[in-house]
């Protein structure tokens, strides 16, 4: 953890400010990646890439040509009390790179909206439901096991998105940049300025903790 922590702020994350993204998913879909690697990696892949496009659109309505973005993320897949939990804790700069001849600008963004935090959050879960629905078409299961796994993951495709807005399953969170939609769930309210690395690192060691301390 410790050392995990000081490599990033040392040699890795430039010097710039930062947002924390929490992705957390419904119980059905931890269970599907707690077992499913790949699955696990284009989930995250696809939550990155809705972040990163909000990034875009929002550097490119401030005159930003060609933006850039960035993240490092640590995959949790537990909780606060030793449950399975897989979620994603991604460390993004609060802005966009951009490259200007032999050398990189980093040009800072406004912080998200809490429009944009509940647009995000829609996104991911459709996203992320269409890519769980697909795999289990193209899935079939040859061991009892895999036929568990299939049945608790069909029950993903019943869930019920379009036009629904009941308080219980579509939410903005107490929290200014955080929603709730259907089990799905973004935080974006941690925020560390570029000067203050020593938070940047206990951030990271946030992320980088194993599921027991030692002490």
């Amino acid at each position: 953890m410790a050392n995990t922590a000081a490599h990033l702020t040392d040699s890795v994350l430039p010097v710039v400010p930062y947002r924390q993204w929490v992705i957390s998913f419904p119980k059905r879909v931890r269970f599907l990646l707690a077992r499913d690697h790949d699955l696990l990696s284009k989930v995250l892949d696809l939550c990155l890439k809705k972040i990163f496009a909000w990034q875009r659109r929002k550097a490119r309505s401030l005159g930003i040509a060609a933006p850039m973005c960035g993240a490092v993320t640590f995959c949790q897949r537990f909780g606060s009390l030793l449950s399975l939990n897989c979620h994603f804790h991604s460390l993004l700069p609060d802005g966009v790179f951009v490259a200007d001849g032999g050398n990189v600008t980093f040009a800072p963004i406004p912080a998200p909206w809490p429009d944009d935090i509940e647009r995000i959050t829609r996104q991911i879960a459709r996203a992320t439901e269409k890519l769980i629905a697909r795999r289990m078409r193209e899935h079939v299961p040859d061991d009892p096991v895999d036929v568990l796994e299939a049945e608790q993951a069909r029950g993903t495709e019943t869930a019920r998105f379009a036009g629904v807005q009941r308080t219980s399953e579509h939410k903005r969170l107490a929290r200014k940049r955080a929603a709730f939609y259907f089990g799905y769930s973004l935080h974006a309210e941690r925020h560390i300025r570029g000067d203050d690395r020593a938070a940047l690192e206990r951030l990271c060691r946030y992320g980088a903790r194993a599921l027991v301390a030692n002490t």
